[in-house]
């Protein structure tokens, strides 16, 4: 979410990388080997990114880095070419465009 603005370059990188996943997707969807492509949110995860956020963050919401790779990859072993193009949290809920 963007409540506070600022962090440019981090909320265009995040944007670029939204379109770039997007794009290749409509185009390797037409491959006589199609495969699919999935974004996927962490989560918060206690990095030094997140440090100034900490005590922002609701109780059991900041993972640590080991699990939210697990979670992440509990997502993708049940990623089709049906959920190619999508957007999923660290439960496997789709967000939304």
């Amino acid at each position: 979410d963007n409540k506070l603005g600022g962090w440019y370059s981090y909320r265009g990188g995040k944007t670029a990388l939204n379109q770039m996943t997007r794009t290749a997707h409509l185009e390797f969807s037409r491959k006589k080997n199609p495969i699919a492509m999935v974004l996927l949110h962490p989560g918060t995860v206690d990095t030094e990114l997140s440090a100034p956020f900490k005590k922002n963050v609701p109780k059991g919401k900041l993972f640590t880095p080991e699990y939210s790779a697990g979670k992440l990859l509990e997502v993708l072993k049940d990623v089709t070419l049906k959920e190619s193009g999508k957007f999923y949290d660290y439960a496997g809920v789709e967000i939304p465009w």
